[in-house]
């Protein structure tokens, strides 16, 4: 099976605490996503739901939003697939270098193989998107 891995980080200038509040709260975290997320919607507590357009396709999504250690990681695991996506956050220095990584094995076909070529690209993309647009946010809500 091809494999598919993504993972971008960047510095931000707030605390992990304020940065793992922001990314637990979807109210917050849509506010931070790239314009591929054309959806982007709290289900229940823990249960988001949203649809991501890739190529002129709009795909689906509905995730447990799994806090896995306090104010360090939280896990975004796909309800349909089992892939998960992990938020990191380290304290640096004044701020908090928070990282987005992605790794999941694609089919095992011609489908797969195009994934695993291509996902990587877009994933680190949209993950880096994000950070920035995080770094930016952050630093207009209150402690």
């Amino acid at each position: 099976m091809p494999k598919v891995s993504a993972k971008e980080s960047l510095l931000v200038g707030a605390e992990p605490e304020k940065v793992y509040r922001v990314l637990l709260d979807p109210t917050h975290h849509k506010r931070i996503l790239p314009d591929a997320f054309v959806r982007y919607e709290s289900e229940s507590e823990g249960i988001v739901s949203f649809a991501l357009k890739v190529g002129g396709i709009t795909r689906e999504f509905r995730v447990e939003v799994l806090e896995i250690e306090k104010d360090r990681l939280l896990r975004e695991k796909d309800l349909a697939t089992g892939i998960e996506t992990d938020f990191r956050l380290e304290p640096h220095q004044q701020g908090t270098l928070v990282t987005i990584s992605t790794s999941y094995e694609a089919p095992s076909n011609i489908a797969g193989t195009i994934e695993a070529f291509t996902a990587p690209k877009f994933l680190s993309k949209l993950y880096n998107e994000e950070l920035i647009k995080l770094g930016r946010y952050i630093l207009t809500i209150p402690d």
